[in-house]
Formats: C-alpha cells, sequence, structure tokens
C-alpha cells in the first residue's frame, strides 16, 4: 500500500486508515486493517510498548527506523521524534 495509508494513535497504539482516503483507496486500507488483523488488541500493544521503549531511551531513531518502519514514520509526522 502506499505510504499515508494508515495513521497511528500513540495513545493508545490503534491503528486507522488515513483521513486522507476516499473511496476505493479508503475500502481498500479498511480491508487491510481487517483482514490481516492490525488493529487488534495484541498489535496495539506490540506498538505500544516499542513507542515507550523508544520514547524511554531502550532504543534511538535509527534503530527504530530500521527495526519499525511505520512506528517511526509516524512519530515523525506527529514531531515526536
Amino acid at each position: 500500500m502506499a505510504p499515508a495509508t494508515f495513521e497511528l494513535n500513540v495513545l493508545d497504539g490503534s491503528i486507522a486508515p488515513s483521513a486522507a482516503l476516499v473511496g476505493q483507496a479508503l475500502t481498500d486500507a479498511q480491508w487491510t486493517v481487517q483482514r490481516l488483523k492490525l488493529d487488534d488488541n495484541e498489535m496495539r500493544s506490540a506498538r505500544l510498548d516499542i513507542i515507550d521503549q523508544y520514547l524511554a531511551g531502550t532504543f534511538n531513531a535509527a534503530f527504530l527506523r530500521r527495526e519499525s518502519p511505520f512506528i517511526w514514520s509516524e512519530l515523525k509526522r506527529l514531531g515526536m521524534h
């Protein structure tokens, strides 16, 4: 999928289609989230753990970018690194 298809809520770890999507792109993004279970509790928890560790300084931005590029890009988009 194209960059910026999904948005991350850093408060609860949820993922959702970007608010900018419309039409088939939105439908495809919604289907992907449901089919791959990207927003289930386990995935939310895993994303929150990564965010917490990064903000606590457990690892640096280079590591985050390499190991979790989606979270890295979302934190960058939100001005959190």
